[in-house]
């Protein structure tokens, strides 16, 4: 009880600062919540909270059967009653955000992940990192939604770099020579080192994760142009593979449509013979959690793991990952790259 009351009052005084210093800051040309107090309440965060490894977030979901539930920098802003990404603000979206999120935060079966971002332990508050961060979401959001005490997972796991991976699984190796070639993606298929590591994170990062859906009947709930496992082979061991096509942005304005259409065509199977894949940005949490109320629990909000995994696979940049082209078509077809379409693939 006591915690509690000492929460609630910390929140107030949070408040009156955030009203006290927004005018100043805008004057500024700062974000909200920049500088000093972004600095202090991310401190206090740091201090109270724990987030997972990449490799302790990818067991949890492979061994453990967690339901991950992300929560990106792209969901804040929603959170924060801003437009974000592919994504309109709208009362709607934010509530049903939020009951996802509540939902998430009070269920074992799940696993919430946030962006290292919002409790990375920056050390000045004119550190570059930290403005940057701040631009589009406030960590007030985050005191108002989620709870402290608490462990979360790495949201940013799914579209880790091999490098960044086999460095964390072996720490005490000197491969800091390679942190710059990583960003090469012709560094893992043209340098020895770059091989071990991109081999490395096939097997104990992809290789787990694709094992999730053996020998299941795979429904993808994606945008128009997000080719999940199209161009590789997380689907493999999948006993077939059927794709719902959502918006490729606002999803959410025809969202009881595309869940009325995904029930109809899970009522073809047994719910322990489906797996349900999502990459439908914020409208993935949410229906992830509608999901899970009429017994789904095998799911995964896979976001960007597809294309990240493309990137290696056909050396392409990274930054496609984000491009704006995902408007229009897959950013690699766009830009010329000739990619082999998965032949294993039984799609409906």
């Amino acid at each position: 009880m006591l915690g509690f009351v000492k929460e609630r009052i910390k929140r107030k005084i949070y408040s009156f600062l955030e009203q006290v210093s927004s005018p100043v800051l805008k004057k500024l040309d700062r974000p909200i919540n920049g500088g000093a107090l972004e600095l202090l309440l991310r401190k206090e965060i740091c201090q109270e909270n724990n987030i997972l490894s990449i490799s302790q977030t990818i067991h949890a979901i492979s061994k453990e059967k967690k339901i991950l539930m992300r929560l990106g920098d792209g969901e804040l802003p929603i959170l924060h009653g801003k437009s974000s990404g592919f994504h309109l603000y709208s009362k709607g979206i934010k509530n049903k955000l939020l009951e996802a999120y509540y939902l998430s935060l009070h269920n074992n079966d799940f696993l919430m992940a946030v962006n290292p971002d919002l409790i990375y332990p920056y050390t000045s508050p004119n550190d570059l990192s930290l403005i940057s961060s701040c631009r589009h979401y406030s960590i007030m959001d985050f005191l108002s939604f989620f709870p402290i005490n608490y462990t979360y997972a790495n949201a940013l796991a799914l579209r880790s770099t091999p490098f960044l991976f086999y460095k964390e699984c072996f720490p005490n190796q000197q491969n800091e020579k390679y942190y710059i070639k990583s960003f090469d993606n012709h560094f893992y298929h043209d340098d020895d080192m770059g091989k071990i590591m991109f081999s490395y994170y096939k097997d104990f990062f992809i290789e787990p994760l694709k094992k999730l859906w053996k020998d299941k009947h795979v429904l993808i709930c994606e945008g128009q142009f997000s080719c999940i496992g199209l161009y590789n082979d997380l689907f493999e061991y999948a006993t077939t593979v059927e794709r719902v096509h959502g918006r490729n942005q606002d999803a959410f304005l025809e969202y009881d449509k595309l869940k009325s259409f995904v029930l109809m065509i899970l009522e073809k199977y047994p719910q322990d013979s489906v797996f349900i894949v999502c990459a439908l940005g914020h409208t993935s949490k949410i229906l992830i959690a509608d999901l899970y109320q009429r017994g789904y629990t095998n799911i995964l909000d896979v976001g960007n793991l597809s294309i990240a995994y493309d990137s290696y696979l056909y050396a392409f940049p990274r930054e496609w990952i984000d491009d704006p082209v995902q408007t229009i078509c897959y950013p690699p077809k766009y830009y010329g790259l000739q990619m082999q379409e998965w032949k294993n693939e039984k799609r409906f």
